[in-house]
């Protein structure tokens, strides 16, 4: 109603409705506004359909993702009292204006899935209280400025699904990060050693990127999402599995990794739950104790070259879900059932399925070429 423009409101949340037609100019003169919420409702975008928001001086708060604006990055120099800005899924154009990096008490930063082009400025170094960073899906490329990692109070780094390139910096300083994100892009180079700055980490996505050398030790103890697949990594990964007591999905396929299966270590991990280490030069036959692990439910050995008798366990797995053992050396006529006992039944399987492909609807078993 346009009579709200007379009042001198601080707060105003209108998200999570289903409000439709253009924001009327008078928006623009609520000046009194520290907080505005207009986050998921069916507001008709267009060009200039964010131009309301230049007056609002005095905003600290301000969210209106998920609403289909269809406009270019809107110029929000002004504001620069925010310490939480949400554009995120705003069909966004065009790039981030360098007066963002203004924003010196930004804390809160989602910019995510818009239609954006350009770069990541060396200047958001400058936003020194930033405590969350969400740019994932927003079309940027360019080299990874060493200044997205020297934030000493950021415990969200989320860049997905970019076209970012360069390499990881040798000195990584994100001391509070707690969830990492930094997968499908096209970063080279090797895992620096300084990520075992971020010493309170529980999630590290890598995977799609173009990564190579060695898995560093990085002693992160509270890591329980890992992945690295998709890139060309090489060399042994079990001491850099063995510092991780509480990984519960751990991912390598599709590297250059070489060496033995360590299935002591892996049946150590009690919360493991994903193991998935398929499309890599392993060898050496496979232990029994591999199915130990007592949480596990993904097995992924295929696309390897290990050999000998399939594992066998004498109690099953009561986890395991998918157990995928192609495209490896496995010989032996051992009945399948020995693998899992109780669980794998042949009577199970569809008379027209492959020879060697296992529907078992308890386990999904791949099990040769």
């Amino acid at each position: 109603p346009k009579s709200w423009a007379s009042l001198s409101l601080v707060i105003l949340d209108l998200s999570g409705n289903i409000l439709s037609g253009t924001i009327p100019d008078y928006f623009g003169n609520m000046v009194s506004l520290s907080h505005l919420e207009l986050r998921s409702n069916s507001f008709t975008g267009g060009p200039g359909s964010l131009d309301f928001l230049v007056g609002l001086i005095n905003l600290e708060y301000l969210s209106v993702g998920g609403v289909a604006w269809n406009t270019t990055f809107p110029d929000i120099g002004n504001l620069t009292m925010l310490s939480y800005l949400d554009l995120s899924s705003c069909k966004l154009t065009g790039t981030i204006p360098e007066s963002i990096y203004d924003f010196e008490r930004l804390a809160i930063l989602q910019l995510s899935y818009n239609h954006l082009s350009g770069t990541v400025s060396s200047r958001i170094g400058q936003l020194t209280n930033l405590e969350y960073l969400d740019m994932t899906f927003c079309r940027l490329s360019g080299d990874i400025p060493r200044e997205l990692f020297q934030f000493p109070a950021l415990t969200n780094l989320r860049m997905a699904y970019n076209r970012l390139s360069g390499t990881f910096p040798n000195d990584v300083a994100l001391p509070k990060l707690d969830i990492f994100y930094f997968n499908d892009n096209l970063v080279e180079g090797t895992i620096p050693k300084s990520f075992s700055s971020m010493t309170r980490l529980s999630w590290l996505y890598l995977d799609s990127n173009e990564l190579s050398g060695t898995l560093p030790l990085l002693g992160l103890r509270w890591l329980e999402y890992f992945d690295a697949s998709d890139n060309n990594l090489e060399g042994d990964f079990c001491d850099f599995l063995g510092e991780m007591p509480l990984i519960y999905n751990f991912k390598l396929q599709q590297n250059n990794l070489s060496g033995t299966l360590c299935a002591d270590v892996i049946a150590d991990c009690n919360d493991l739950g994903a193991f998935q280490i398929g499309n890599n030069k392993l060898y050496g036959t496979v232990a029994d104790s591999v199915f130990d692990a007592p949480s596990l439910f993904n097995l992924d050995l295929s696309h390897n070259f290990f050999e000998g008798r399939l594992p066998q366990t004498s109690r099953g797995s009561l986890t395991l879900l998918y157990l995928l053992l192609n495209d490896n050396e496995f010989t032996g006529s051992e009945s399948l059932h020995t693998v899992a006992p109780g669980v794998l039944r042949p009577s199970w399987v569809s008379p027209d399925s492959s020879p060697r492909r296992y529907n078992t609807g308890g386990i999904f078993l791949f099990c040769g070429a």
